[in-house]
């Protein structure tokens, strides 16, 4: 019966390597797909939270994400009040990976401030969406742009009030930035990856290309 026991979890483990692997190859796949046939620019974002009340719960965390990313930063990247899929064909393609850091990183954590559970973002978008991207590129430069100061702030940022830091850059290596992104995939497992547009609606795509 141990001996059962042992072989099931070695065969588990086998099957959740395998389908991360999946996953990451896939996901790097469709990416250079995007960036070679659809004129696709590739971005890799670290987020980093402020640690409060439940910044310790994945759960929690990757909805305050979603929510992040789907209330706040797909309409600024957009310019629309809100993004809905009568706008989906202007939308990134993004996947999201939770992890938990490492604190001696100073460039992502100030002592005290910023929980080790964050995420890495893969985004492949085009047009005004990736130059939009491209101005905001750079240390803890998005919550600066989101979040506008003084008289220009007309109402509240929920999810980007609770940026802690961020790291926006262009992937220009996709063998080590890709790959590094979920590096820690199969720690989470696949159900604590977040996806936006994703899978790649191709046929959009073609129609927006022909």
């Amino acid at each position: 019966m141990l001996f059962r026991s042992k072989q099931t979890q070695s065969n588990n483990y086998a099957l959740k390597i395998l389908e991360t692997t999946f996953l990451r190859s896939k996901v790097h796949a469709d990416l250079l797909t995007l960036q070679d046939h659809y004129q696709h620019q590739l971005f890799h974002l670290t987020i980093t939270w402020i640690n409060a009340l439940g910044s310790d719960d994945p759960a929690y965390v990757n909805q305050t994400f979603t929510r992040f990313y789907i209330q706040e930063l797909c309409p600024y990247l957009l310019q629309v009040h809100r993004a809905n899929k009568f706008n989906r064909y202007l939308q990134p393609v993004t996947a999201a990976f939770i992890e938990y850091g490492d604190p001696s990183n100073k460039n992502l954590y100030r002592q005290g401030n910023c929980a080790l559970l964050h995420h890495h973002v893969l985004i492949a978008a085009k047009g005004s969406v990736a130059q939009r991207l491209h101005s905001i590129c750079g240390l803890n430069t998005l919550k600066k742009a989101l979040v506008p100061s003084g008289k220009n702030r007309r109402r509240q940022h929920l999810y980007a009030d609770q940026v802690c830091t961020s790291d926006l850059k262009q992937i220009t290596n996709h063998d080590v930035q890709i790959p590094y992104a979920s590096k820690h995939l199969w720690q989470s497992g696949l159900d604590a990856t977040l996806t936006f547009n994703y899978p790649v609606p191709w046929e959009m795509f073609h129609r927006s290309a022909a």
